[in-house]
């Protein structure tokens, strides 16, 4: 592992263009490849666009605020759908998004969780990891007290979710793998910084309930070798892809795996779904 021959200069305007996801894979990316290689494929060269979920943009507009008032401000500005445009609402955030601000009053009232959020936005970061060129952008960055953080909205801390691969339930941050996410961080900031030892990851979670739920997360490094090293053996497959040497395949059941594939007939007496 060595520091990053840079394809090209990554820049907040930039950073989600599809040029610099053909040239720099992300964590989101690598997790899509994981989930299906075929969608992840068809976002890469442009053939459909990044699905944008309410409680993405949910994500995103807390997120442009742990930046500054004036990216809040900038992000409203360039979606004008987030606003009522008729009645006593007009030019105000819809129903789904206005409770964004019981989260920020939360996390402004909370002297720890802004402590844990203290630092640079949004930094950006590209290095090559396993002959591999990624690109990181972390939340919030404060390397002199040894630590980075990333802010994640959820529906709740203590809920269960079903993973159909190992049939088991798993709690949120092992089944959307932030886990790996922040292992795969402080790796790529320690490589691109020339770093001995890793920063230490912290996950600041916030909940969308009434009134919200909070939680800082540590202790991550502690499988980083394990997860370095699945990551080491999968990348080899999707550079492969995204140089186009191979096909991708079909997950089957993913949107877009839906729109193009043909109608399969079944046997019933085979047929496992739900299983």
């Amino acid at each position: 592992m060595n520091s990053n021959p840079s394809a090209f200069n990554l820049n907040p305007d930039n950073y989600h263009s599809i040029e610099a996801n053909q040239a720099y894979l992300s964590v989101s990316q690598y997790k899509g490849f994981l989930k299906c290689e075929a969608e992840a494929m068809a976002k890469i060269d442009g053939k459909i666009g990044q699905t944008k979920s309410e409680a993405l943009i949910f994500g995103s507009l807390l997120h442009s605020w742990n930046e500054s008032k004036e990216a809040f401000d900038k992000f409203l500005f360039s979606n004008p759908d987030l606003l009522s445009s008729r009645g006593k609402t007009k030019g105000q955030l819809k129903s789904t998004y206005l409770q964004v601000f019981d989260l920020i009053k939360r996390l402004e009232k909370d002297e720890l969780m802004m402590k844990a959020l203290s630092g640079e936005k949004e930094k950006i970061f590209t290095a090559k990891m396993f002959d591999t060129n990624w690109k990181i952008c972390i939340d919030s960055y404060e390397p002199e007290k040894g630590k980075f953080a990333d802010l994640k909205s959820m529906a709740e801390i203590y809920g269960r979710y079903y993973n159909p691969e190992t049939q088991t339930y798993e709690d949120f941050i092992r089944y959307y793998k932030y886990d790996l996410q922040m292992v795969i961080y402080s790796e790529i900031e320690k490589i691109a910084t020339g770093r001995k030892t890793n920063l230490n990851p912290l996950l600041v979670v916030i909940t969308k309930q009434n009134p919200p739920d909070t939680a800082i997360f540590k202790g991550f490094l502690g499988n980083k070798d394990i997860f370095l090293d699945e990551v080491r053996q999968k990348v080899v497959r999707i550079n492969d892809l995204k140089l186009h040497l191979v096909e991708p395949k079909m997950c089957g059941s993913c949107a877009f795996c839906r729109s193009i594939k043909n109608t399969p007939i079944i046997e019933y007496e085979k047929f496992k779904g739900g299983v």
